[in-house]
């Protein structure tokens, strides 16, 4: 018991976490595809945003999303 205590311990002391300055949250979204990557265009405009992370449900709909990215010249990967 006295060794799991320890390794718990051992795994939390390194862990050092930041919060970002600011969170931006948008209620209401398009339903589909095409205006959701409008959108997303249109908020990577933005002169304050220097960089974004996206989540999509698929490695497809990612895929598609680098793609239409590609056409507005935004680097993705």
């Amino acid at each position: 018991m006295k060794a799991t205590c320890t390794m718990r311990r051992s795994l939390t002391e390194g862990v050092r976490t930041t919060m970002p300055k600011s969170i931006e949250v948008w209620p209401e979204l398009p339903k589909s595809a095409a205006n959701k990557l409008k959108l997303l265009v249109e908020v990577l405009r933005e002169p304050q945003i220097t960089r974004a992370l996206v989540f999509t449900r698929t490695k497809h709909g990612a895929d598609k999303v680098v793609k239409a990215l590609a056409k507005e010249a935004y680097q993705a990967a």
